[in-house]
């Protein structure tokens, strides 16, 4: 067994604000404009649902319990819980084969509420020996699994140039193995160029942020519970004990806004830290010699508002309902345990009794079980509010959109918050045909009675090996409806978009963006030779 303990340096904040501010704005990290999704916390019903894991003291899974065995707190006033769902309710059907889902479409057709694991390797700011590491420990644990897995699993890298998607979803081990065989070794560039500098310090932080962002975006259409598995160091901890207001209001909203997403989502995180720190090793406690001590020791955690004083990423996983471990970096253990408990659980769903509070958005929750000896994994609490996005210029906020657009484009992975379908023209071979689900669009009713939504299309092409040729094709639309009850007769809205003329392309990769609420589309298309 390999021991290692985080870092958990505190960092002075007071020269970084500019560099995060820069960052934050141009990585569009600000959840700006989401709706929530997925049956969770909204700001209108306030309906809060929780997954919940229940252990014994074995570490063995509770399957028994019914809905009058849970009772749930909010800040200390006990709730009522409105709907309930028994253990593993939303399972994978067992009888799909090793080759049923190959991407996002199958998923949704053949698992539409399964929970899903999302595999995150961070080589941006995990040290390459580290990296090789954890690289060896996910191995060790793909290998240990069934040849079908009991979970759609999908495989992403997080490194300098954003995050990429290795495996599409897939039910296959061996196409996992596969691509982590072929995934080739990249060094953390800017970690080794930057180190703990507050330029170094800034990108790290605001690229966590944006790619588990871009990550929940693009899993969001997807009715069943994500569970980011995150394999690596993550950004380190930022100390905002007597920094400005305004500074520590950049750093905390946006993590804030973060927890937000996820959680509007369904996302709930896990993260496994394969940093090896010898002088911590010297340090720890001869008693600590689990997993659970490991897990306490990872997840920092202030009861009254997480981010109050202190950043960590360690504390975003036991925000969003996951665990956070470290400490005894037995990874494929650790990586197993949270897809495990990813998929084993209860769903309760409470409104909460008391009024929204905006000088304290942060509301703790607790959930207790009428069984001796029991442990309760569930999220810890959520904001009520979602704190306002930095003000950003005219430029800025087209570079926000172009990089979100970007992501959805460049990154591989299927975005689902809009659901769209794209095909050829058949009377046009430089166009192609949208359809986007009109109940995923954000309408707005004018003055004159019509319903009107704006979108963003964007349309590229790619050669055989999967690399971008030339420029995109852009297109703003403004779809109309003479009145909202259009909605019900009319399932899609039905747009077109030009096929950049590239010699060479392949395929397309059409991108559509709801401009009021942020929600991303996406759809790809094989190019006939014709073309």
């Amino acid at each position: 067994m390999r021991l290692g303990l985080p870092c958990f340096q505190h960092r002075r904040f007071a020269p970084i604000a500019a560099s995060i501010l820069f960052v934050l704005s141009s990585m569009a990290v600000s959840a700006q404009n989401e709706d929530p999704s997925g049956g969770v916390l909204t700001v209108t019903s306030r309906l809060v649902t929780l997954d919940v894991t229940v252990l014994d003291k074995s570490g063995n899974f509770v399957t028994d319990l019914n809905k009058s065995d849970f009772t749930v707190y909010e800040n200390g006033e006990l709730q009522s819980i409105r709907n309930y769902d028994a253990f593993n309710t939303h399972q994978l059907p067992p009888t799909l084969a090793a080759s049923s889902i190959n991407g996002a479409a199958d998923l949704e057709r053949l698992a539409p509420d399964s929970p899903v694991t999302i595999l995150v390797l961070d080589e941006f700011n995990t040290d390459f020996s580290d990296n090789a590491y954890a690289r060896l420990q996910l191995k060790k644990y793909l290998l240990a699994q069934p040849a079908v897995f009991k979970q759609p699993t999908i495989f992403v890298a997080a490194t300098d140039a954003g995050f990429q998607q290795i495996q599409n979803y897939t039910l296959d081990r061996q196409r996992l193995l596969d691509a982590l065989a072929h995934l080739p070794g990249v060094l953390p560039g800017t970690l080794m160029r930057t180190a703990n500098s507050p330029e170094g310090m800034a990108i790290r932080f605001a690229q966590t942020l944006d790619s588990l962002q871009q990550i929940a975006k693009a899993s969001t259409g997807h009715k069943g519970r994500k569970n980011i598995i995150w394999v690596g160091r993550g950004f380190s901890s930022i100390d905002l004990q007597n920094e400005p207001a305004h500074q520590v209001d950049l750093v905390q909203h946006a993590a804030e806004r973060t927890v937000n997403l996820l959680r509007e989502a369904h996302v709930t995180v896990y993260t496994v830290d394969p940093t090896l720190s010898t002088k911590l090793i010297a340090e720890l406690d001869d008693t600590a010699t689990n997993v659970d001590a490991a897990v306490f020791a990872a997840e920092t955690h202030n009861p009254s508002d997480p981010f109050n004083g202190t950043v960590s990423f360690n504390t975003i996983a036991p925000l969003t309902g996951g665990r956070a471990f470290s400490m005894f970096n037995d990874l494929d253990q650790e990586i197993a345990t949270s897809v495990t408990e990813g998929s084993s659980y209860y769903s309760l769903a409470y409104t909460p009794t008391a009024a929204i509070d905006p000088d304290h958005p942060y509301r703790r929750i607790d959930v207790k079980v009428d069984r001796p000896g029991v442990r309760v994994i569930t999220r810890r609490g959520y904001y009520s509010l979602t704190p306002p996005p930095p003000a950003l210029s005219p430029n800025q906020e087209l570079k926000s959109e172009g990089y979100d657009i970007g992501s959805a484009l460049g990154s591989g992975i299927a975005y689902t918050g809009l659901a769209i379908s794209a095909a050829m023209s058949p009377s046009n071979p430089a166009s192609c045909i949208v359809q986007v689900a009109t109940r995923d669009i954000k309408w707005d009713t004018q003055p004159d009675g019509t319903t009107s939504a704006h979108l963003t299309l964007v349309a590229v092409a790619f050669d055989a090996h999967d690399k971008p040729l030339g420029n995109p094709s852009k297109k703003d639309v403004v779809a109309k409806l003479k009145d909202s009850g259009m909605l019900d007769q009319l399932p899609f809205a039905t747009l077109t978009v030009d096929i950049p003329e590239q010699k060479n392309a392949k395929s397309v990769r059409i991108a559509v963006r709801d401009v009021a609420s942020g929600k991303l589309g996406t759809a790809e298309l094989d190019i006939p030779p014709a073309h």
